[in-house]
């Protein structure tokens, strides 16, 4: 595992600077904490790995000694992970400033073998990641001193065409809208209408183009022969000279509306 969390490297100037100390194992999870920290222009020095042999043990124990201000993922497995414990009550004992964050709110400063006074700053009770940094920005043992120039925050090269690409999707959608709320509605009232008569109830309106002839027209139209009942009969009143209207047997049930008396039904096989 190389030293270094993403696009985060380890700050390694004189200025001062914060330890951020953690397991390990805890590499994927503290990455959130360290790229807020960088964006609020914290320096920052870290490991995410084992040390490799005494030398590079002792290297370690210098940077995070010579840190103003240490902060630790105090997880369970920060508490099992020798060289982080051994690191931090080194530090601890030189009185340098400790803060903890805790990513579930259990308070593991004795396990860890830190002192109660040591201040704990709860990850699950932060809302957003702004009130993570407000947290950890105004914790005892903060200092403006450690705090440089605030890093650009880190966009991926598709977020730099969002703004264009949402204005596009948005001109798409309201052409869509206007489609579907004026096109076809035009288009379907168009489809309804035989010559300058629009009918609304379909079966009605393919009923009377199946009776028409070539010289036929509606005015001159007497007999309607349906495929079932329609869900209105209003459309009736739109052909003058209609005296017989033939409807399926089968489409008669005991709730069936017919029309009113003014027109002969007549059921295929009977009449009425």
């Amino acid at each position: 595992m190389k030293d270094q969390i993403g696009q985060f490297p380890p700050y390694t100037g004189t200025e001062p600077y914060i330890c951020l100390a953690f397991s390990p194992k805890d590499s994927a999870k503290v990455k959130k904490t360290l790229r807020l920290l960088h964006e609020r222009g914290c320096r920052v020095w870290y490991s995410c790995r084992k040390a490799d042999g005494a030398a590079d043990l002792l290297i370690r124990q210098k940077r995070m000694l010579d840190a103003s201000l240490t902060i630790l993922y105090l997880s369970d497995a920060a508490c099992l992970d020798v060289e982080t414990k051994s690191n931090l009550l080194v530090y601890q004992n030189k009185g340098k400033p400790i803060l903890c964050l805790s990513p579930d709110g259990k308070d593991r400063k004795l396990s860890m073998g830190l002192l109660e006074s040591v201040p704990l700053v709860r990850l699950d009770q932060c809302k957003d990641e702004k009130e993570l940094q407000s947290a950890v920005l105004h914790a005892e043992g903060f200092s403006q001193d450690l705090l440089g120039e605030a890093a650009p925050v880190q966009r991926k090269e598709w977020l730099k065409v969002l703004p264009l690409g949402l204005l596009i999707l948005s001109l798409l959608l309201f052409g869509v809208f206007l489609y579907r709320f004026m096109a076809v509605p035009a288009a379907a009232e168009e489809e309804q209408a035989i010559g300058e008569v629009v009918f609304s109830d379909p079966l009605i309106r393919e009923a009377v183009k199946k009776a028409l002839g070539k010289d036929e027209s509606i005015e001159d139209l007497t007999v309607l022969s349906l495929d079932g009942i329609p869900d209105s009969w209003e459309d009736l009143e739109l052909l003058p000279s209609l005296q017989i209207i033939e409807i399926p047997q089968s489409a008669i049930r005991e709730d069936t509306v017919l029309p009113d008396p003014a027109y002969t039904v007549r059921l295929k096989g009977g009449s009425r």
